[in-house]
């Protein structure tokens, strides 16, 4: 059970950096590099696992 917290947390931690990457190239630089539906798919993964484990929000 342990580890299995243990790798979601990682995974979470894995798509807060990749979003705010994703959100550093559209907002900043005026470039994306994915689309808005890729984007969404990314974010709803995360808002999946954050709200399946509250006690691992970031």
């Amino acid at each position: 059970m342990k580890a299995e917290k243990e790798n979601t947390k990682k995974k979470i931690k894995e798509l807060i950096e990749k979003i705010n990457g994703f959100d550093y190239q559209y907002y900043v630089l005026d470039n994306p590099s994915i689309s808005d539906f890729e984007y969404d798919k990314i974010f709803r993964s995360l808002v999946d696992l954050e709200s399946a484990n509250p006690d691992l929000i970031q």
